[in-house]
């Protein structure tokens, strides 16, 4: 049973680790981070894929 845990719990972590993120700073100077695009009037947004190693 104990296996079976740890096994599911590799999988959820695996797909977090590939979750992407946008990063940008808004018209006040706040920098936010989302896994969701920014709005369309955000010129500059750097995306980023966490846990690729290739």
């Amino acid at each position: 049973m104990k296996i079976l845990g740890v096994i599911i719990l590799t999988l959820l972590v695996m797909s977090v680790a590939q979750a992407k993120t946008y990063k940008w700073v808004d018209t006040d100077g706040k920098i936010h981070y989302s896994d969701q695009p920014p709005p369309a009037s955000i010129k500059k947004v750097e995306k980023r894929t966490w846990g690729k190693t290739l």
